[in-house]
């Protein structure tokens, strides 16, 4: 989601802040773990949660950041006319 190693997630509306520690990890009370993980830990939950809207960074939601990165993804899988795929979208098209 281009959000730096050691860049630090605010939760919303509770105290308390991850710090990334991976594409796919987070650092939360010294354990190294999914942010999934994590917001089922500060929310007190034990079923599985979306995570991105539960987290800011820079003031934005995750989620935002999530849907930005993305949505290119969704609007071109499955794509068959390579000629109609932008040069940006084109290894998604191919994957389908």
């Amino acid at each position: 989601m281009n959000i730096p190693e050691g860049s630090v997630l605010t939760a919303v509306g509770v105290a308390a802040q991850l710090k990334v520690a991976g594409p796919k990890t987070v650092n939360f009370e010294g354990e190294e773990v999914s942010i999934t993980k994590a917001t089922r830990m500060v929310k007190g939950i034990s079923y599985f949660v979306s995570p991105t809207p539960h987290w800011r960074y820079n003031g934005r939601f995750v989620n935002d950041i999530y849907e930005e990165k993305y949505t290119h993804v969704e609007q071109w899988a499955g794509q068959t006319d390579m000629t109609r795929c932008p040069l940006i979208a084109l290894s998604i098209c191919q994957q389908f």
